[in-house]
């Protein structure tokens, strides 16, 4: 005697079935595998500054530079795109001398010039621009602010605390160079993006004594669709997106390697990067860490990384590997400084050995 099977049918019917005919149906199934879309790292910014426009309500003017450039943090830590590990600290850069343009570090790693301290840790990006318009219109309907078109004056209003019934944002984002600090590419958000009903009294004097006011106004929901928009329109941006995601090893040592970017970036136990030593060019006459006029690129002409890891070890904002998650291409080793960028899709190899 067969066994039974019980097979769920299309319709969701429990019906009996043979062995000889669930091999049968089961031989007939057509298996379409689960496609998961690559994982994307986050591309490592920091902040130059958000230009804003005082504006008058009643006999105050407001500026809203400080909770607008605050809200731009905030915004980040929520991109699925970009990341912020803090501000970039000022190095003081290493002794160098200078031989034909080439930068020779007396600090020099097994015989490999270190990237100089200024260039070592450093973002992706620096993001800043401006916001071109912040405008707001009363429950009475007068509107006051500014935009693109300039100042509308708020000296008819009643009272420095509005009713206010919708409000609307334009911003302007551009990503720089860190090193050459030349506009890679930029994006925006325009009023169609943010118009925002608010229905609620503000009181805008309280933005002058601490940004706390704004972020626990209905101000800040106009605000984090600008910051939110605009910084997708950056990273879907020509330049940028085709930017490979890179960082930097902060820590070269024979049997270990350390990394300045971990959890925050999107790397996970297992991912394979590889590493690039590079090499500096710039104006032997002026300090390489007070001009803009520096140019690098990998060290090897032939693509070849100077090694590649697996990480084990994550923080938030660094990453460790050593011992034989390490292959070394370059026998001299790896710089201080030198570029890490992404091996192939990423994907999560042995797990048992990450802590």
């Amino acid at each position: 005697m067969k066994k039974q099977f019980l097979v769920k049918t299309a319709a969701g019917l429990l019906v009996a079935t043979s062995l000889s005919a669930f091999e049968t149906q089961a031989q007939e199934l057509k298996v379409t595998p689960m496609v998961t879309a690559p994982r994307v790292l986050k591309k490592r910014i920091d902040f130059s500054f958000l230009q804003t426009h005082p504006f008058i309500v009643k006999d105050q003017t407001i500026d809203l530079a400080w909770p607008i450039n605050g809200q731009l943090q905030l915004a980040v830590n929520n991109s699925p795109n970009f990341y912020y590990a803090g501000a970039t600290k000022p190095f003081t850069p290493a002794p160098t001398a200078v031989t034909a343009g080439k930068i020779t570090s007396l600090a020099a790693f097994n015989g490999i010039q270190d990237v100089p301290l200024c260039y070592r840790n450093t973002p992706q990006l620096i993001v800043g621009g401006a916001v071109t318009g912040f405008d707001f219109t009363s429950s009475i309907g007068l509107t006051f602010g500014y935009s693109p078109a300039g100042n509308t004056s708020g000296k008819d209003l009643v009272d420095v605390s509005v009713d206010v019934s919708t409000s609307t944002m334009t911003l302007n984002l551009e990503g720089d160079n860190p090193i050459s600090k030349q506009i890679i590419d930029m994006g925006s958000a325009s009023a169609n993006d943010t118009s925002t009903t608010i229905n609620s009294t503000i009181n805008f004097a309280n933005f002058n004594i601490s940004p706390s006011f704004f972020f626990s106004s209905k101000l800040n929901d106009v605000a984090m669709k600008g910051m939110t928009t605009g910084l997708s329109s950056l990273a879907s941006s020509p330049q940028v997106s085709a930017m490979p995601w890179e960082a930097q090893v902060t820590d070269p040592a024979d049997l270990a390697l350390t990394i300045n970017a971990g959890t925050k970036a999107g790397l996970k136990c297992g991912d394979v990067l590889d590493i690039y030593n590079q090499t500096y060019f710039y104006d032997p006459s002026v300090d390489p860490c007070k001009t803009t006029a520096v140019t690098h690129f990998d060290s090897d002409p032939t693509g070849q990384p100077s090694a590649t890891i697996t990480i084990r070890h994550l923080q938030p904002d660094a990453s460790m590997t050593s011992g034989d998650d390490i292959v070394w291409f370059d026998l001299r080793g790896v710089q201080a400084g030198a570029v890490v960028r992404q091996n192939k899709t990423l994907t999560d190899a042995h797990p048992e050995r990450c802590n």
